[in-house]
C-alpha cells in the first residue's frame, strides 16, 4: 500500500471480520506493534471504507486521534453551520410561510367578504328582481286595466270630454263625436262652448265652474247644441282631477243623451195637458192658465174676458155624418180658433164642442165683442170633410174679469149662462153675461 496522507492510516480489513487488520502502510500484520484487531472505539474512528473489487477485502481509512478529533470538530462546526444556514433558512422559510399564510389569510379574509359581498348583493340583485317583478307584474296589470279603462271609454255610449284646468279640450271619445257631429281634431284645443245651445244663462255656468273649480262634482242636465244645429239634452256629470299637491288638473265630463227620456216625458205633460184630438190645452191647463191671467190681471189693474164658445147642432152632424167626421170637424174649428187670438192667449178644449178662449190684458169689454165677433164669422166657413160640404155655426158666452167675477169658477159659471142666453136667441151669436141671468148661471160641462 502507498503512504497515507499525514494523520491517516489506510488499512485493509476483512469483509467477513470487519474488526481483523490484514494490511497497513506499514506493511502486513505480523508487523503490527498493535493488536491485530480494531476496538470499538477505532471502528468509531473510521472515516470512509470502500470494497476493493474482487477481494474479500475492503479499504478502511482510520485517522489519528487528534485528526479524529479535529476532524469530528469539523465536521461538528460543518453540522453547526449547516444547522444554522438550516436554522435560518427554516426562519426566513417561517418567515416566508407565516407571511405566506398571512397572505394567505388575508386572502381568505378577502375572498369570505367577497364572497360575503357577493352573496348580499346576490340577495339585494334577488330582492331587485322580485321587486322588479312586482313592478312589472303590476304595471301589466296596470296596462290592462288601462287598455280596459280605455276600451270602456273608447266603446262606450255616454259622451266623455277631459279638459285641462283651463277648460281646453285634451280628448273627446267616439260617443261624442258621433252624438255632436264635431270630429275630435275640431274640438281638441279649443273650449267646449262650442256644443253650447244659449239655452242656458251666464248664471248656470257661473255656478258650474264655481263649484269644480272648487273640486266638487257637478250634475246637471245641459241643453246642447250639434254641429247641424240641432239640439239635445245631456244628463252631465263634471268631476274634477286633482294632482298630488291636490290642485285641481283636469275636468272630465261624462254625459248621457237624455233628448228621447225628456221628449218621452215633455210628451207625457203635454198629453196631461191637452185635449188629445185637437192638441188644445185640456181643463187642467187652462185652469192653471186662467188662475195666472187673474193673477197678472189683479197685479196690473188690467181686463180680462173668458169666452165660452158651443157649436151649433154638433150632435146632428155626428149622428148624421159619424163620429169620425166629428172629430175632423173639431180639428178643423180648433185650428180656426188659434187663429183668431193672440199668442199671449188661451185656446182650450173643455169637452165635447165646447171650447174656452181667455184673453189677457184688453182694453175694454167692447174689445171681447170685437173677437167674439171675428171668431163667429171664421167658425161659421165652409169646411169640407171628405165628400161632405159643412158649414157650422158657434155660440158665445162672454164674461169679464173684475167686472163679473174674481175667481175662475164665477167666471166659467157666467160664461157658461151667457152661452146658454146666445143659443136660446137662436145661435151664431155672442152674448155677454149681466146680473140677471146669475140665477140661471149653471156649472161649467165638463
Amino acid at each position: 500500500m502507498t503512504a497515507s496522507p499525514p494523520g491517516h492510516r489506510l488499512i485493509l480489513l476483512r469483509d467477513d471480520t470487519p474488526d481483523l487488520i490484514e494490511v497497513t502502510t506499514v506493511g502486513s500484520r505480523d508487523r503490527l506493534q498493535r493488536p491485530i484487531h480494531l476496538s470499538q472505539k477505532e471502528q468509531e474512528y473510521i472515516l470512509a471504507s470502500g470494497a476493493i473489487a474482487g477481494t474479500q477485502w475492503r479499504l478502511a481509512d482510520l485517522p489519528v486521534t487528534v485528526l479524529f478529533a479535529k476532524h469530528r470538530a469539523q465536521v461538528v462546526q460543518q453540522a453547526l453551520v449547516i444547522m444554522l444556514v438550516f436554522v435560518a433558512v427554516s426562519l426566513v422559510m417561517l418567515c416566508m410561510v407565516r407571511r405566506a399564510e398571512q397572505q394567505r389569510q388575508r386572502a381568505e379574509q378577502s375572498l369570505r367578504e367577497s364572497h360575503e359581498q357577493l352573496e348580499e348583493r346576490a340577495r339585494r340583485l334577488a330582492e331587485l328582481n322580485g321587486e322588479l317583478q312586482h313592478e312589472i307584474s303590476e304595471r301589466i296589470q296596470a296596462e290592462r286595466q288601462m287598455r280596459k279603462l280605455s276600451g270602456v271609454v273608447e266603446q262606450t255610449d255616454d259622451l266623455v270630454l277631459i279638459t285641462d284646468h283651463r277648460g281646453l279640450v285634451e280628448y273627446v271619445n267616439p260617443a261624442f263625436e258621433n252624438k255632436t257631429g264635431y270630429r275630435a281634431e275640431e274640438v281638441l284645443g279649443n273650449k267646449p262652448g262650442l256644443i253650447r245651445s244659449g239655452r242656458h244663462d251666464a248664471a248656470f255656468y257661473k255656478n258650474m265652474w264655481s263649484i269644480i273649480r272648487s273640486g266638487e262634482v257637478f250634475r246637471g242636465l245641459f241643453i246642447n247644441c250639434r254641429k247641424d244645429g240641432s239640439l239635445f239634452y245631456e244628463q252631465k256629470t263634471i268631476t274634477p282631477l286633482k294632482d298630488e299637491q291636490g290642485h285641481v288638473s283636469h275636468f272630465v265630463a261624462t254625459g248621457k243623451d237624455v233628448t228621447e227620456q225628456i221628449e218621452a216625458q215633455e210628451r207625457l205633460r203635454h198629453m196631461a195637458h191637452h185635449d188629445v184630438l185637437t192638441d188644445l190645452p185640456n181643463r187642467a191647463l187652462l185652469l192653471d192658465r186662467l188662475h195666472l191671467a187673474l193673477a197678472r190681471a189683479r197685479r196690473n189693474d188690467g181686463l180680462v174676458a173668458v169666452l165660452l164658445l158651443d157649436l151649433d147642432r154638433f150632435k146632428a152632424i155626428n149622428d148624421s155624418l159619424g163620429h169620425s167626421a166629428g172629430d175632423e170637424l173639431l180639428k178643423t174649428v180648433a185650428e180656426r180658433l188659434r187663429r183668431c187670438v193672440r199668442s199671449c192667449d188661451t185656446v182650450a178644449r173643455l169637452g165635447g164642442d165646447e171650447f174656452i178662449l181667455v184673453l189677457e190684458n184688453i182694453g175694454a169689454a167692447g174689445d171681447a165683442g170685437i173677437v167674439a165677433g171675428k171668431v163667429l164669422r171664421t167658425v161659421a166657413r165652409t169646411c169640407r170633410l171628405d165628400s161632405h160640404v159643412l158649414q157650422t155655426t158657434a155660440s158665445i158666452g162672454i164674461t169679464l174679469h173684475p167686472l163679473d167675477g174674481d175667481c175662475i169658477e164665477t167666471l166659467l159659471k157666467n160664461a157658461d149662462a151667457a152661452m146658454y142666453r146666445a143659443k136660446h136667441a137662436g145661435g151664431n151669436g155672442h152674448v155677454f153675461f149681466t146680473c140677471e141671468m146669475s140665477d140661471r148661471a149653471a156649472p161649467v160641462h165638463s
